[in-house]
């Protein structure tokens, strides 16, 4: 083997041990002639010794430009760039959300880089075709006849891989790769945290969204055939992530249907509720308007007894009062029958003359005033004071007839006035004669009621 290629395979273990190791925490040695790993199982790899390729026909000499990820590179040839995609070979990604899909990929550019550095020479050998769907190269890549794509492999972190009808290099690569996992190197580490392997067991342990995540996005990639490495390394363990992935799917559909249920139940027991809550209210309503009903009813009741009984108090008042009416009617009629009979008496038991008979009126000059005079027109001791319309005082009439401008008749034994037009008017004595109601009123007399 070159002296050179030899040193870059020892400078490339070296940097992948640095690589892995930056940042990390040391984990316990690993046993003489194995591997040890970094804190999350990234490999320390090492040191390998390139052999020679058997395969050492022509091929198209290129200088490498840069290294794009741990399976492709930028060369010129003829003057002019082309990529050229590795055969019989796949890294993991450089880039990629999920953490199994990029297992050791950053690790595995780095060490491309530092195999292929830019300037190097190399020779380019080919399979039964020439490109991919890609348009990029498809080669096997030498340097100093040192198979470059075997190299990737002997660290453990390229899977040998076959595009047919391209397997020209896949028996040198595959032989590599078997000396790594002899090796438990790269991707061969057991507790390689970001292996599938390690990932699934810690899914089935404890299924936690994110794992089965990630388990399922494996799945799918590698049924979608985007991720060769991981069916070809992976072969044996896929099945077991289906069933972890199965599993949890599962239990999390059963989760789900029991939590639908119990909602469901939590729903009809809700509604129940409110059926129940709502009867109650219906029921306590109509009680409540029931109530309202009788109490309207009974109040209806009370307020026609107690109009009854008031309208009985009235009537009965109204008879009392009528009775008192007609009482003191009677009591009047016969006060006033009295009277009639004793002025009666009075009159017919007379000498001749009238001793009641009203003085005549001597009236002043205009009219409007006068005084009692006898018979010779002068004043004798009779002599009352001049008296206008509004005189309070009371006069004596004669013969029953009351001397003008005193027409209300007062009777003392009944203490009952009569004004002209009533019944007892005229059977009524002249002996108390008043100018005025009111005067009659105000000497203490009340009006007859007929």
């Amino acid at each position: 083997m070159p002296p050179r290629l030899r040193g870059r395979a020892s400078l490339a273990a070296i940097a992948l041990s640095a690589l892995l190791l930056t940042g990390c925490t040391p984990s316990e040695p690993a046993e003489a002639g194995a591997p040890s790993t970094g804190d999350g199982g990234a490999p320390s790899a090492q040191p390998v010794v390139a052999q020679p390729s058997s395969t050492l026909e022509a091929g198209d000499p290129a200088t490498v430009v840069r290294v794009v990820d741990g399976d492709t590179i930028v060369v010129r040839r003829d003057g002019q760039e082309e990529t050229v995609r590795l055969l019989n070979i796949d890294t993991p990604e450089t880039k990629h959300p999920n953490k199994a899909v990029q297992c050791l990929g950053p690790e595995a550019t780095e060490a491309l880089e530092t195999l292929l550095r830019p300037g190097d020479d190399v020779v380019l050998r080919y399979d039964l075709e020439r490109t991919d769907k890609y348009g990029r190269t498809l080669a096997g890549v030498f340097e100093d006849e040192v198979l470059v794509n075997a190299e990737i492999a002997r660290q453990g972190l390229g899977v040998p891989v076959v595009f047919e009808p391209n397997r020209r290099f896949y028996p040198e690569v595959l032989a590599a790769w078997n000396e790594a996992e002899g090796e438990q190197a790269g991707l061969h580490q057991p507790d390689l945290a970001c292996s599938l392997p390690v990932i699934t067991d810690a899914a089935a342990a404890e299924p936690d969204e994110t794992l089965i995540g990630e388990l399922a996005t494996v799945l799918a990639l590698v049924a979608a055939g985007e991720q060769p490495w991981m069916e070809a390394h992976y072969r044996d363990e896929l099945d077991r992530v289906q069933r972890v992935v199965d599993d949890h799917r599962r239990r999390a559909d059963e989760a789900a249907e029991q939590a639908r249920e119990a909602e469901r139940q939590a729903d009809q027991k809700a509604a129940a509720e409110r059926k129940a809550a709502a009867e109650q209210a219906a029921a306590e309503e109509a009680r409540a308007a029931e109530e309202a009903r009788a109490a309207e009813e009974a109040r209806a009741a009370e307020a026609a007894r107690e109009a009854e009984e008031q309208s009985a108090a009235e009537a009965a008042a109204a008879e009392a009062r009528a009775a008192e009416e007609a009482a003191a009617e009677a009591a009047e009629s016969r006060a006033e029958e009295t009277e009639v009979s004793t002025w009666a008496d009075t009159s017919s038991s007379g000498s001749g003359s009238n001793s009641n008979k009203a003085p005549n009126r001597c009236y002043a000059p205009g009219g409007e005033t006068f005084e009692y005079c006898g018979d010779e027109e002068s004043s004798s001791d009779s002599t009352v004071e001049a008296a206008t319309s509004g005189d309070t005082g009371s006069v004596a009439g004669s013969g029953g007839v009351c001397p003008d401008g005193y027409p209300v008749k007062a009777n003392d034994n009944s203490g009952i006035y009569h004004v002209p037009g009533q019944q007892h008017y005229g059977k009524t004595n002249a002996r108390n004669c008043y100018a005025s109601a009111a005067a009659a009123q105000a000497a203490g007399y009340r009006a007859a009621k007929r």
